[in-house]
């Protein structure tokens, strides 16, 4: 018999007080920091009155890209040429598909993109693998919660000759093999959790890329949803791109200057940017022989990296002739290669993508290329059963949780202290005060040498007081063991490691329990919204 499934709650993702949120509030200010027509969350975003103008062709070729079955190829190949647009979202590729949330983003890209083709505009759902990102610590590690709750991170390391350098082309070390056992050993036992586990260890075998690794996990995962994907380090994708950053080259000058200009209307609209430009660098990257560096203007040429000397114009250009895959975007320049090569019609993005996305216009219009809708992914907090059961005891919302739980513990703590020992308590407190002040008034006059005594002995008066205080909260604590621990639990389910659920947990821990079930529950979820009506 299978297990229940969880409930779903809806989130708003994004930080109180955020850009990201703002523009979920549609509070002042915000929207107008994106082109008109251009932010659609919810419904809106399936709605093909305002999407950029239809029958541009896609500049990269059908071969690049990834799908999961012969109809969401078919959709791919129709957007490529013109007879539709695809619904982007995208990623760095994460050690064993990383947070839940990954899951979310490209589930909402399925559910726009089919509510779009429903609605008369053939789109196709697209994750863009970010593989030339090169920040090994983020991209390199997953957390999963173990059998007895516990949190556990698996971490892999890049290989010595990898370090600095992009992710997606790495092959996946020896080590991911003792990952996975690990991974066995954490996941609780089901009849669902073999086969999960084999789609890992076929997709994360030594030797592999990362990015072809992260990719298929994510086409055999949901193999009924029509998504392709394609890995923005592969050598076809970046010698596609190549005239855009021989562009980025030429107008060197202006590119700096749109994104100092998009950084300063976040700012004057009272946000910190998510981007800081810094003076004189590009928004482009150089693969060398010491990692993957960023270039900066020198004096009409160019330097590669912070230190290093400067290099000709005429030298960087015939390089990127030459050999165009060592060059990449950064995180600025990467959405507009992405709207560049694809016909995009809508844009999924998680909130930090959000805030930076707002410091972008400028530099679209510098490449010429349409700025897509932007659609935000949807959030959820996943609830079990068991815990959900606490909650209800507790009468909490899982955001009560967030502190790890502390306030509800204190709650618990200061309900079940005797209220009689904790008067008696502070009595003597004040007793113990006014006591030791006559004393000291005493002495003051007639033995000032012996204040210090009495300060003294004061200090050892409340230490004793303190140490029967903590005595009564241990005994009281041990009374109410069942409900704390039932906290901690809750905790560590609902804001691990005091960050939102989404962004910690894999989702192969809901996927041992509840097998494809729990997916489809975020698929029907995801369509709803993306089919909501907008009254």
């Amino acid at each position: 018999m299978s297990p229940e499934l969880p409930r779903l709650l809806a989130r708003t993702p994004g930080e109180p007080g955020s850009l990201a949120r703002a523009l979920r509030e549609d509070r002042d200010g915000a929207r107008e920091l994106l082109p008109d027509g251009r932010w659609a969350p919810g419904p809106r975003a399936a709605d093909p009155s305002s999407l950029p103008a239809r029958g541009e062709r896609g500049r990269l070729s059908a071969s690049v890209l990834r799908a999961s079955g012969p109809e969401a190829r078919r959709r791919a190949e129709a957007a490529l040429e013109g007879e539709g647009v695809f619904v982007t979202t995208g990623q760095q590729p994460v050690l064993f598909l990383g947070p839940l949330y990954v899951v979310y983003k490209a589930l909402t890209a399925v559910a726009v993109a089919d509510a779009l083709t429903a609605a008369g505009t053939p789109a196709a759902p697209l994750f863009w693998v970010a593989g030339d990102d090169h920040d090994w610590d983020e991209v390199g590690r997953t957390r999963v919660l173990d059998t007895s709750n516990r949190l556990r991170e698996l971490r892999v390391e890049p290989a010595a000759e990898r370090v600095g350098r992009a992710v997606g082309p790495s092959p996946l070390p020896e080590a991911v093999e003792e990952r996975l056992d690990e991974l066995t050993q954490h996941l609780p036992e089901s009849e669902f959790a073999p086969r999960y586990l084999d789609l890992l260890r076929d997709a994360w075998s030594p030797g592999r890329g990362f990015s072809e690794a992260f990719g298929s996990t994510l086409e055999r995962l949901l193999p009924a949803c029509d998504l392709v994907w394609l890995d923005a380090a592969s050598p076809e994708t970046r010698r596609t791109a190549a005239p855009l950053f021989e562009r980025v080259l030429r107008d060197a000058d202006e590119v700096t200057e749109r994104l100092e200009r998009g950084t300063g209307r976040v700012r004057a609209a009272g946000w910190s940017p998510q981007l800081e430009t810094e003076p004189g660098a590009l928004p482009l990257f150089l693969d060398t022989e010491g990692g993957r560096q960023r270039l900066y203007r020198s004096d009409g040429g160019f330097r590669v990296g912070r230190g290093g000397g400067r290099v000709g114009g005429d030298r960087v250009r015939a390089e990127l002739e030459e050999r165009p895959e060592r060059f990449s975007p950064d995180a600025a320049l990467r959405p507009v290669t992405a709207s560049w090569l694809l016909p995009t019609g809508v844009t999924v993005l998680g909130p930090a993508e959000t805030a930076y996305w707002a410091q972008l216009p400028p530099l679209f219009d510098w490449a010429e290329t349409p700025f897509p809708r932007l659609r935000p992914r949807d959030g959820w907090t996943v609830l079990e059963g068991k815990i959900g059961k606490v909650l209800e005891k507790l009468d909490a919302e899982p955001d009560a949780f967030e502190d790890g739980g502390r306030s509800l513990a204190r709650e618990i703590r200061e309900e079940g202290r005797p209220a009689e020992v904790g008067r008696s308590l502070e009595n003597a407190r004040a007793a113990f005060g006014r006591s030791l002040a006559e004393v000291e008034e005493a002495v003051s006059s007639e033995l000032p040498g012996i204040r210090s005594a009495v300060g003294a002995a004061r200090h050892r008066a409340f230490e004793v007081l303190d140490e029967l205080d903590a005595a009564v909260d241990d005994r009281v604590e041990e009374r109410h063991e069942v409900v704390l621990g039932q906290i901690r639990k809750a905790a560590r389910h609902l804001w691990p490691d005091g960050r939102p659920q989404e962004r910690v947990l894999t989702p192969f821990y809901y996927l041992a329990r509840y097998g494809r079930g729990f997916l489809e529950l975020v698929e029907r979820r995801a369509r709803s919204r993306a089919g909501e009506t907008s009254e």
